[in-house]
Formats: structure tokens, sequence, C-alpha cells
């Protein structure tokens, strides 16, 4: 008789430790995203700060308004180039920038999407 009651009430303890130590990994892996939730909003802030620098030192206009200026092209043709130049200055970055710091890129990257997962198929 008292075998079954310690049977019993280990059974009890057993389940309750599991689902403590499952909420416990839900926790961790909610740490773990926030984690890299901060860290990639530090490095969008760093490239920010790169990109702006590079900007300020090559000064982004200096070489669409130098072949502006400086070419014997008519005025049609020196705003195609000036209009390209610009375009290209602002798309280019920001289709490296939505890729680089896209938020499924950095739960792939950084195996969140594989931590999320094995808490939820427990």
């Amino acid at each position: 008789m008292m075998d079954v009651i310690n049977s019993f009430f280990k059974g009890l303890i057993k389940s309750y430790l599991d689902s403590v130590f499952e909420l416990l990994k839900i926790k961790a892996v909610l740490c773990y995203i926030n984690g890299i939730k901060t860290v990639r909003r530090l490095f969008l802030m760093w490239c920010f700060l790169v990109f702006c620098l590079v900007l300020l030192a090559v000064g982004l206009g200096l070489v669409p308004l130098a072949l502006c200026l400086f070419m014997p092209w008519s005025p049609q043709t020196k705003a195609i180039v000036a209009i390209s130049f610009g375009a290209v200055y602002i798309i280019v970055p920001l289709i490296i920038m939505l890729t680089v710091f896209s938020q499924k890129r950095w739960m792939k990257i950084s195996g969140a999407n594989d931590l999320v997962s094995n808490v939820l198929d427990r």
C-alpha cells in the first residue's frame, strides 16, 4: 500500500517538474529571441552609422554633379544621368538594408526558428 502512495506522489511530482521545465524552456526561448532583437537593432544602428560616414566621406552627390557640370551633354542627357545616379544611390542601399535586416533572415541565422519549433513540438 505504501509503494502505491509513493509511486503516486512521485508521478505527481514528476509531472509538475516536467511542466515547470517546459515553462522554463519557453521563457528561455523568449529571452533568446529578445536578445536577438536587441542585437539586430544594434547592428542596424551600427550599419546606419557606417553608411552615414561613407556618405560623408565620399560626398554622394559629387560624381553625378561633376559629370553633369563638366561633360558637354545636352540638358536632357544631364538630367537623365543625374536621375539615374540618384536612383541607384537610393535603391541599391535600400534593397541591401531590407535584405540584411529582415526579421525572417535573423531568425533563421540565429537558430531561433529551431528553438521555437522544438519548444512548441513538446
